[in-house]
């Protein structure tokens, strides 16, 4: 005849023994009594730490196709990606409006332009994209014109800082980082470590100044 443990009731049921609760209060108790209210010293847990990473990056490209004059309209798509552990909330995105462009889009506001509406949540491993709409002012008289923008601002349910970018509202001020397009559409690298920050990058665009007078 088999005697039942003195003070714990073994069973396959988590979190039934009297004065259980899911904490780790009585980790690796083995001298208590669960009869009498104290530990089922039968039922221990262990806890594991589990590495999280917050991590934004940013893709800017040309939307608009076709020739690009002075008094035209030219759309970006910014396409933001999610490549953390955890999900995104509260993003936003600036744009660095250069000189030659003028803003054309009511979903964005100011200088540096900024999202009206934030975007309200990504997940882990997902992207969505956001588009943004100038005008060629008709005084321009360059060739090219090269815009710039970066994730300024956002959270996550832990409160963890981006593991590689810096989000903020000033261009350049990057490691690394100055007016070229060497590391245009880089999402891969680290900032934190003399690389690219994936969350800032440009576009560039080449103005027809084609004169139909002449």
């Amino acid at each position: 005849m088999n005697n039942p443990d003195i003070d714990s009731d073994g069973d396959a049921t988590n979190f039934n023994q009297t004065g259980e609760t899911d904490d780790l209060l009585d980790d690796d108790v083995i001298n208590q009594n669960g009869m009498s209210g104290g530990d089922e010293d039968d039922h221990d847990p262990a806890q594991i730490p589990v590495a999280q990473t917050f991590d934004l990056a940013l893709k800017k490209t040309l939307q608009t196709t076709g020739s690009l004059r002075p008094g035209g309209q030219v759309t970006f798509a910014m396409t933001i990606y999610n490549q953390g552990t955890i999900d995104a909330t509260n993003i936003n995105v600036s744009d660095y409006i250069p000189t030659g462009l003028t803003l054309n889009d009511p979903t964005w506001i100011g200088n540096p332009a900024t999202l009206v509406t934030p975007i309200p949540f990504l997940a882990k491993g997902d992207s969505m994209v956001r588009t943004i709409t100038f005008t060629i002012n008709l005084d321009y008289t360059l060739s090219t014109i090269r815009n710039w923008a970066e994730i300024s601002a956002a959270t996550n349910a832990l409160g963890l800082s981006d593991v590689d970018s810096n989000p903020d509202a000033t261009n350049f001020n990057q490691s690394g980082e100055t007016d070229d397009l060497f590391d245009d559409d880089v999402i891969d690298q680290n900032g934190m470590t003399g690389g690219d920050e994936d969350d800032h990058d440009p576009a560039q665009i080449n103005i027809d100044q084609f004169d139909f007078w002449h």
